[in-house]
Parts: C-alpha cells; structure tokens; sequence
C-alpha cells in the first residue's frame, strides 16, 4: 500500500500524479491535510499569505466575494482530486492539520487507514 500525503495545493493534474503513484501499488491512499485557515479562510480582514514551500509572501484583503471565489476554488481543486482518486480505486481523506490526534487517528481508522482511537 502508498499512502500519499499531501496538501494538494498546486496545479499539476491529480490524474498523472496518482496514476504513477497507483502503479506497482496494491493500494492506495491519499492524506490531504490542510490548516484550517486553508479548509475555511477567516471570513475579513487583511493578510498576509505566507508558502511554506517557497516561502513566497502576498498580501491580500479577505471580503466576501474573494472568500466565495476561493471556496469554489478549492471546492472544484477538491472535486478533481477525488475524482482522480474514484476512478483509480483509491482513497481520499482530509485531515486539519491542527486536529487533535485522536481526530485525526479516527479521521484514518473511519478510511480503513490504521486500526485504533487514538
């Protein structure tokens, strides 16, 4: 089995990525987690966005049309990415990155991912 984990948060096609992945593999998962600020953005107010990969800074200020066109953003990002998933047999979890382990230990159990609670 591969479990894959990752944020998911970058452009190239889920569909490649996971069919190189799925080869030689008897199974596998994807483990995408993300921060909560990332899941479900603060609703206002002024930021200041931060890669952590690339280290990468951009300001921006949060209303609410820019909070709707990122939620349907990520909504379809999401949508790609466990399509892909489907249609290769493989299973998709989200993780928030700041979940008590016990959530996150139940979160990969209730995925058939690890036994246990926590």
């Amino acid at each position: 089995m591969r479990v894959y984990i990752t944020d998911t948060l970058f452009d190239e096609d889920p569909d490649s990525i996971l069919v190189r992945l799925a080869h030689n593999s008897a199974a596998l998962a994807v483990v995408r987690v993300l921060s909560r600020e990332e899941a479900d953005p603060p609703s206002a107010g002024a930021f200041e966005l931060i890669d952590s990969e690339t280290g990468e800074r951009r300001e921006m200020t949060m209303d609410s049309d820019t909070l709707s066109k990122y939620r349907a953003a990520l909504e379809a990002h999401t949508a790609r990415w466990t399509a892909a998933a489907n249609r290769l047999g493989a299973t998709f979890v989200d993780l928030a990155a700041e979940a008590p382990r016990p959530e996150r230990i139940s979160s990969l159990a209730a995925a058939s991912l690890v036994e246990g609670r926590g």
